[in-house]
């Protein structure tokens, strides 16, 4: 019955420690994709209707992605440096095209992202048991 005891306080002390590690490093990381999202999300619908707004939601793009290459360059990540710099590169052409009135460039530009994006989700993240998505 001890023996019992002891693997399951080990198996918990264990489990607590993994999700622990993975939990405050997802919060981290959520910290900084969330801005990103919101503005990727406010410049993909803006182009339809709005080259100013997606010409401004581009720069704010840019600078959250800046803020993502950072937090991937401190765990020496190399693919997901280069994702976020990819979406650095497409977001500064968006945002040319945008100020140009081009809006079929804009379009064209701003679906890079969303590549980039699937790249980087498909490499360094996977659900938790919760449903929640972690950091690989």
């Amino acid at each position: 019955m001890s023996i019992k005891l002891v693997f399951r306080a080990t198996a918990l002390l264990l489990a607590v420690s993994v999700i622990g590690f993975s939990d405050a490093t997802t919060d981290e990381y959520a910290k900084l994709m969330k801005p990103a999202a919101a503005a990727n999300g406010k410049m993909q619908k803006s182009i339809e209707t709005d080259l100013a707004v997606t010409a401004a939601s581009a720069v704010e793009v840019k600078a959250a992605f800046q803020a993502i290459e950072q937090f991937w360059a401190k765990r020496g990540t190399a693919d997901a440096q280069q994702f976020a710099k990819n979406i650095q590169q497409a977001a500064d052409e968006v945002h040319a095209a945008a100020k140009a009135g081009n809006k079929e460039q804009a379009m064209a530009a701003a679906k890079k992202i969303g590549a980039s994006c699937q790249g980087c989700h498909k490499v360094h993240r996977e659900k938790g048991p919760d449903g929640n998505w972690l950091l690989k």
